[in-house]
């Protein structure tokens, strides 16, 4: 068997740096923690931390040095309610209510919904994804379709998802096919090809071995989806048994994050007995529900 190539000095060196940030932010976050609940020691906040930000997670020690500069210029953030905060305390107060800490959960800014993915950041607070898509919500400058959902802007106004789409400005001809399409990858030349001549990348996972498209790449290597579903994928609070679970549907259109155990599939007709119910496609690509 071939030994495993030696780490490139560069990339240890990286790595170790990587580490210090990540210490010395989660240090000035509990820091901040428990100087606003007194009822908090540095041991339960440093365990909140870690299910807030996994530490898999890319980009965890910049997440939580944006915690620590956000808590250090709000000292009341943790009991405020507003919104006005970084992704992160989201989640943290979230885990820190289940745990029976005091604290206040941020809500939607327009409906107050307690949501943990309050993505969409206005002057007002973080919007739901049901508030945030009715606010986009116009006629549409090119097919004046009242009610639409903008999705871009040009010189005569907003235009909707499908104008978008077929936005001439945005076609040109594919490096694969030839043909006048919308371009989702770039060759090295510049040149686009379009979603039927894109071929995803693949890599050896570091986990099993084979040879497949990756859900995540980091500095370990390529992480299958597989692996990436059986190991890595981070867990969040379920909007439904509020257990804290892998993630099988997230949070969209007013509906929550839903865990592997609670979700059952969109509700359409089931092609076998005809009744509108929870369904997979499992049978020939056709919607199946659960008893049949």
């Amino acid at each position: 068997m071939t030994a495993p190539s030696p780490t490139a000095p560069s990339v240890v060196a990286r790595l170790a740096v990587q580490a210090a940030r990540l210490e010395a932010a989660t240090a000035a976050v509990t820091t901040r923690l428990t100087a606003a609940l007194p009822g908090l020691d540095a041991e339960e906040a440093a365990a909140a931390l870690v299910v807030a930000v996994p530490i898999p997670v890319r980009g965890a020690a910049r997440y939580l040095e944006e915690l620590a500069e956000h808590l250090a210029g709000h000292p009341e953030a943790l009991t405020s309610g507003t919104s006005l905060c970084p992704p992160v305390l989201l989640r943290l107060t979230q885990v820190l209510h289940e745990g029976g800490h005091p604290v206040v959960r941020p809500s939607c800014a327009h409906c107050g919904t307690v949501r943990t993915d309050l993505r969409q950041l206005r002057p007002e607070g973080r919007l739901c994804a049901t508030c945030d898509a009715n606010s986009r919500r116009a006629t549409c400058a090119r097919c004046h379709r009242e009610g639409m959902r903008i999705s871009a802007r040009r010189p005569e106004g907003g235009i909707c998802t499908a104008c978008y789409h077929k936005d001439p400005a945005r076609l040109e001809e594919c490096a694969g096919c030839g043909e006048l399409q919308n371009p989702v990858v770039r060759r090295e030349d510049g040149r686009g090809l379009c979603v039927r001549c894109w071929k995803r990348p693949t890599h050896t996972c570091v986990t099993c071995g084979r040879t497949a498209v990756a859900a995540l790449v980091d500095a370990d290597g390529a992480v299958c989806h597989l692996c990436y579903n059986r190991h890595r994928r981070p867990r969040r609070p379920c909007g439904r048994c509020g257990q804290l679970k892998r993630i099988a549907c997230n949070a969209h259109d007013g509906e929550p994050d839903l865990c592997d155990g609670c979700y059952r599939g969109p509700e359409v007709t089931c092609s076998a007995c005809g009744r509108i119910r929870p369904c997979s496609s499992k049978l020939q690509g056709q919607p199946v529900c659960g008893n049949c």
